[in-house]
């Protein structure tokens, strides 16, 4: 499995500090990093937005997980910072090819599988 490297940010996509909720997650492409040594730096899958919840802020963005109604894709976060899981799944079969989850920090394929490094 690859780490994710998630990296959390505010409304307008900044860092966010430890002690502030986010609202926002970006993480390691999965396929635009594949074989690449861990040392260089790697593409990211950015600006994803984190569902209102107990552990992020309070946004007011209308919620859309299908992309179908005029709201905006948002996912639920566990709201552990250091290993954190998102669901549902993430989509990004139209751009870079990936489908899968963010599971404890680690991605893993739609299907289960271990996603490559």
């Amino acid at each position: 499995m690859s780490e994710a490297k998630v990296e959390f940010m505010d409304i307008k996509a900044d860092p966010c500090p430890a002690g502030e909720k986010p609202a926002r997650f970006t993480f390691r492409c999965v396929r635009h990093n594949q074989g690449q040594h861990p040392s260089l730096p790697y593409a990211r899958c950015a600006n994803l937005l984190i569902a209102e919840g107990p552990y992020s802020v309070m946004h007011g963005i209308k919620r859309d997980p299908n992309c179908q109604n005029g709201g905006r894709s948002q996912w639920d976060w566990d709201g552990n910072r250091e290993a954190p899981t998102f669901s549902p799944s993430i989509n990004c079969e139209s751009h870079c090819g990936w489908h899968g989850y963010i599971k404890k920090g680690r991605c893993v394929k739609a299907n289960g599988q271990d996603s490559p490094t």
